[in-house]
């Protein structure tokens, strides 16, 4: 769900000339953040499903 907005955000960003170019450090940035996030919130909803 995520994809298909960030595609079109940057795309609409290019044509108004606003986005700055995508640096490999940033995206391994993102990758880690996401990466994370999925972790952090998997681990508990894993447990509260557990107890049912």
């Amino acid at each position: 769900m995520v994809l298909p907005f960030t595609l079109w955000a940057r795309g609409r960003l290019c044509r108004s000339g606003a986005p700055r170019p995508t640096r490999p450090r940033h995206l391994a940035e993102g990758l880690v953040f996401a990466a994370a996030a999925t972790v952090v919130t998997r681990t508990p909803a894993q447990g509260v499903l557990r107890r049912r």
